[in-house]
């Protein structure tokens, strides 16, 4: 993952901050699990967990996940 350069401005009590961002580089991992259920396999469950680096060269980190439920009819 690749996201190109941007230019951050804030303001604060007249108070003027600018960062200027270059291009950085990041990462995303996922694990996704699906379980199918019911009568002709008609329900789908999916939970994926993930973990995201968004800027290599700083030390943050997000983790979370997404869960799905489908129905076929």
């Amino acid at each position: 993952m690749r996201h190109l350069s941007a230019k951050t401005e804030m303001t604060i009590n007249d108070s003027k901050a600018t960062e200027d961002m270059g291009a950085k580089w990041g990462y995303e991992i996922a694990l996704p699990v699906k379980v199918k259920a019911g009568k002709n396999s008609m329900w789908n469950f999916q939970a994926e967990p993930f973990f995201l680096k968004i800027d290599t060269s700083k030390d943050v980190n997000v983790y979370g996940g997404r869960l799905s439920v489908q129905k076929a009819y």
